[in-house]
């Protein structure tokens, strides 16, 4: 019977946790959008995926995505650097503009404090 509330207890802290991280991500990037975005106006209704992890993107992308002109960010974006070998995490958004529909994923850092890169 114990066990049973030790797994119980262990499920809602790893659902508690994956939540916050998730609302921690978007919370960044919509940081990195009202700093950055060329018409941050255009993305109020915009809304965001799960967070999820990749270890894909080698150092050589994530240079390449940083200096990638975006239509979305102003030229000359600062993106934190990514330390090499370990994962990202990464949050897609979906935002509306002329009745098409815009997706760009923001990689995030290993500890979700910075955004490294937007594609």
């Amino acid at each position: 019977m114990k066990k049973k509330y030790v797994v119980v207890l262990a499920l809602a802290m790893c659902l508690l946790s994956s939540c916050t991280d998730r609302q921690k991500a978007i919370s960044i990037a919509e940081d990195f959008i009202e700093q950055y975005a060329v018409a941050p106006e255009l993305l109020q209704n915009c809304s965001f995926g799960k967070l999820g992890t990749t270890r894909v993107l080698s150092d050589s992308i994530i240079q390449r995505l940083q200096n990638t002109k975006n239509d979305l960010l102003k030229p000359n974006t600062a993106f934190e650097q990514h330390v090499s070998g370990t994962p990202l995490q990464f949050i897609r958004m979906n935002y509306v503009v002329n009745g098409d529909t815009i997706s760009h994923t923001f990689y995030f850092d290993e500890l979700l404090q910075h955004v490294v890169a937007v594609k």
